[in-house]
C-alpha cells in the first residue's frame, strides 16, 4: 500500500519527526521550524536538504504545494522518486 502524499508543510515536518526533530537535524531553532508551518513558507536554502531526506525516506511529497516548486521541476523529482534504484545510480563522471 502506498503512503499518502504530503501536501502541507505541517505534514512534511510531522513526517520528518516534528518541529523539534527537524530543528535538531538542521541545526536551527524549533521556533524557526514552527514558523515554516505558521507562515506556510520554507526558505529555498532548506529545500535541498529536505528533498534529499524525503528521497532517502521514500516519502511522497507534492512539491508544488509544499515548496511552491514549479510544476516542471516537481515532475523531475517525481520521476526520480519513482525509480526503485535511485540511490544506486552511478555518477556520470568518476
Amino acid at each position: 500500500m502506498s503512503r499518502p502524499c504530503i501536501t502541507t508543510i505541517e505534514e512534511l515536518v510531522d513526517a520528518l519527526g516534528g518541529p523539534s526533530a527537524v530543528a535538531d537535524w538542521l541545526g536551527i531553532s524549533q521556533p524557526a521550524v514552527s514558523n515554516w508551518i505558521t507562515r506556510n513558507y520554507i526558505a529555498p536554502g532548506w529545500h535541498g536538504r529536505l528533498i534529499v531526506e524525503c528521497l532517502r525516506l521514500g516519502l511522497r511529497v507534492d512539491w508544488c504545494r509544499v515548496l511552491s516548486m514549479p510544476e516542471e521541476d516537481a515532475a523531475v523529482l517525481d520521476r526520480v522518486m519513482q525509480r526503485r534504484d535511485w540511490g544506486r545510480v552511478q555518477p556520470a563522471v568518476e
